[in-house]
């Protein structure tokens, strides 16, 4: 869905020219600094809690690509549990 929104002159001239900077339109552009707006608000929001003691550690969540599943011998936790159920 879309939507016009009047945008003074001079504003949407520097819009155009950091898009074209970036290589992407101006509403790919918009839409990058919207969400570059929201993880800044998202890193305030985690320092100040961090700030005040509430939030000790945020790590970020380790990639799937990362993860090597160690590969053990025997029968799995998952079987021993459906074993027991029985």
């Amino acid at each position: 869905m879309g939507r016009a929104v009047d945008i003074p002159d001079e504003i949407y001239t520097r819009l155009e020219q950091q898009a074209r900077a970036r290589g992407i339109t101006v509403v790919q552009l918009i839409a990058q600094l919207q969400e570059e707006a929201q993880r800044a608000r998202l890193s305030a929001a985690i320092g100040s809690l961090q700030a005040k003691g509430v939030l000790l550690n945020v790590t970020p969540h380790p990639s799937v690509a990362d993860f090597h599943p160690v590969q053990v011998e025997g029968v799995s936790l998952s079987e021993i549990i459906v074993q027991e159920r029985r």
